[in-house]
């Protein structure tokens, strides 16, 4: 039986997707799965994946959707899922080599609590170059924690991939807010992060590449077309982050995104803090005002 999913959503990337079809390839296991949900692609991506497909080279697994966003292809892929353990790899990224046995070597041989989610790993951005600059910024001494402690209590700074229990992940879908087609995966681990713990390790799973096309590097045009999803996305951190300042900073953002593009309160099962409302108000009057303005003008 599978044991573990490699998920991957993508939207008109063919030209991206044969690199990472290549590191799967090179894995040393047949005990992996590759789901692959096409976010309505206009280009010959479906034609490329059945190719692969009828090359029955590894296992795997083709689904379309309708052009919806990759959060609403993650609830899918959860759904679909039937391996124990799921991980993410975008299109424009590939699978470090021995990634896969080393993620299957880990979970076996540590003991899990209830408590334990998955596994967070590194991933290496190929712009950096150096690898050991990478691994150098790992915790060295904390063997688990959540993916915000990771960042606020240890330090980190820097990308990681994360290997999920699919039934956790099964726990957690995303709403869907209208039509709007971007919901930040902030909301699916900040929800996880206060239930859940990780296994950390130092071992780079993927290689990441940003694209122009990628969602780090069109910030603005997601603002002015998700306005809702960008609204919900600042107040969930509100509710449920770990560090009251991020906390704070992110409630100053939902009080622009609703003044800036009118968004409505209607997210009710968010519940945000007295003192974290009362810190907003005043790093708004201080900083962040200035800012906000700085992006609607970016867009205008």
């Amino acid at each position: 039986m599978k044991r573990l999913t490699i998920f991957t959503p993508t939207y008109n990337r063919e030209k991206e997707l044969p690199a990472l079809y290549e590191s799967l390839l090179l894995q040393q296991t047949d005990e992996l799965v590759w789901l692959i949900i096409d976010d309505g692609s206009t280009d010959q991506t479906e034609s490329l994946v059945k190719n692969w497909i009828d090359n029955k080279k590894m296992d795997i697994r083709y689904y379309r959707q309708e052009n919806r966003g990759k959060h609403i292809a993650l609830n899918m892929g959860a759904l679909l899922t039937e391996t124990e353990l799921f991980l993410c790899v975008d299109s424009d990224d590939v699978l470090a080599p021995g990634a896969a046995v080393e993620i299957l070597r880990l979970w076996d041989g540590t003991e899990k609590t209830p408590d334990i989610c998955g596994i967070i790993g590194l991933q290496h951005m190929s712009h950096v170059g150096n690898v050991a600059e990478t691994v150098r910024k790992w915790p060295k001494t904390v063997p688990k924690g959540t993916l915000a402690q990771l960042y606020t209590r240890d330090g980190f700074r820097g990308e990681t991939n994360i290997v999920l229990r699919t039934e956790v992940l099964g726990r957690f879908p995303f709403p869907q807010l209208g039509e709007e087609r971007f919901l930040h995966e902030s909301v699916l681990y900040e929800k996880i992060d206060a239930d859940y713990q990780y296994i950390y390790t130092e071992k780079i799973f993927c290689t990441g590449t940003y694209l122009k096309s990628g969602l780090s590097s069109n910030m603005s045009k997601i603002r002015h077309r998700n306005p809702i999803g960008l609204a919900y996305s600042y107040k969930h951190t509100a509710a449920y982050h770990y560090n009251f300042m991020k906390r704070a900073r992110s409630y100053a953002f939902y009080i622009g995104m609703k003044r800036l593009y009118g968004v409505r309160d209607t997210f009710n099962t968010l519940k945000v803090s007295f003192w974290c409302k009362a810190a907003a108000f005043l790093l708004l009057r201080l900083r962040y005002n200035k800012h906000l303005k700085n992006w609607k003008m970016a867009e205008d």
